[in-house]
């Protein structure tokens, strides 16, 4: 899996590259999209800049893990095709994931713990993350101008506390699946009129969950996982194989993007058909282990009793 990915990624930073040098008019950020706030900024083959940098986050981690798996140079090319194709399309926040990434990976593979001490670290990271957060809440003005963000996330913020009225109407199970963005004869119409603007989704995966789902729904979506990162980190910490590595490292950067993204439950979604790939892998694997162990035993077992089957002298 990770190897297709790996092709497919680079066929699409390869084409980006020839794109936006040889037909800058498509290649790069135009005057009108977006009023002309990203031009000149690449965006390749795909439709937007932030698209080309989020595909070259993958794109690194997948190189990443691949390189961990089987070291090789043509690896690092790969990674440093996509942090300068990141570079090029002035994506910030995929400049930030990046780094991040690449840090994390480092620190996995020094993460070799036992159970009780793995606790420890993941309630440490927790309470680190919890404080970068408050700090992040009362400093916000301050990271988004080092970041050269708007404050209000383009609009998100104001598009969250309407959304949040939206979701006390159906607390329990939420508009339905599918159920909410439906244009000017649905629920949504009235945030788009309070707006002013066609909102497409919420922007953010756990309130379009939330939406469509309801807190039931919600609940369900964070106990599989918890469930499913807490065993890819407990299987890495412990087997140190790089397949469980790439699992921990995509479903946190899946986690990340859906903060200010709507990535869960989207149909035809990159980033959600990845998410549960990610999720059967492990499943598959499981099942591949248990089917090894048990024909190994069995196997141990008929050779036992060959050699120990009584023999009868005549």
């Amino acid at each position: 899996m990770l190897i297709l990915i790996n092709q497919t990624l680079v066929a699409g930073a390869v084409l980006s590259l020839i794109t936006a040098i040889t037909f800058p008019s498509y290649g790069l950020m135009g005057a009108l999209q977006e009023g002309g706030f990203h031009e000149g900024a690449w965006k390749g083959v795909y439709t937007h800049k932030n698209t080309l940098g989020r595909l070259m986050v993958i794109y690194t981690l997948t190189a990443f893990t691949l390189h961990s798996i089987k070291p090789q140079k043509k690896y690092w090319l790969h990674i440093s095709l996509s942090v300068f194709l990141i570079i090029m399309s002035r994506s910030s926040s995929a400049l930030v994931l990046v780094i991040f990434v690449i840090g994390l990976g480092y620190i996995l593979k020094t993460f070799q713990l036992k159970a009780s001490s793995l606790i420890i670290v993941l309630l440490s990271v927790l309470s680190g993350l919890a404080s970068g957060g408050y700090y992040m809440l009362n400093n916000y003005e301050v990271l988004f101008e080092l970041l050269g963000k708007d404050p209000t996330l383009t609009g998100r913020t104001l598009l969250w506390e309407q959304i949040f009225v939206a979701v006390d109407k159906r607390p329990l199970f939420g508009h339905g699946f599918g159920g909410f963005w439906l244009g000017d004869h649905s629920a949504s119409a009235i945030i788009s009129q309070e707006l002013n603007w066609e909102v497409p989704n919420a922007h953010n995966g756990f309130l379009d969950i939330l939406l469509d789902l309801g807190y039931v729904g919600f609940v369900a979506f964070l106990i599989l996982y918890v469930t499913k990162l807490s065993a890819y980190m407990m299987n890495y910490s412990l087997r140190r194989e790089h397949l469980y590595g790439w699992g921990v490292m995509y479903m946190i950067l899946f986690l990340v993007y859906n903060f200010v993204e709507s990535n869960m439950l989207r149909q035809n979604n990159f980033l959600w058909i990845l998410f549960i790939a990610t999720l059967s892998s492990y499943d598959l694997i499981q099942v591949t282990t248990r089917k090894i162990r048990a024909t190994t035993i069995k196997q141990q077992t008929v050779s036992i009793n060959q050699f120990t089957r009584p023999v009868t002298i005549t």
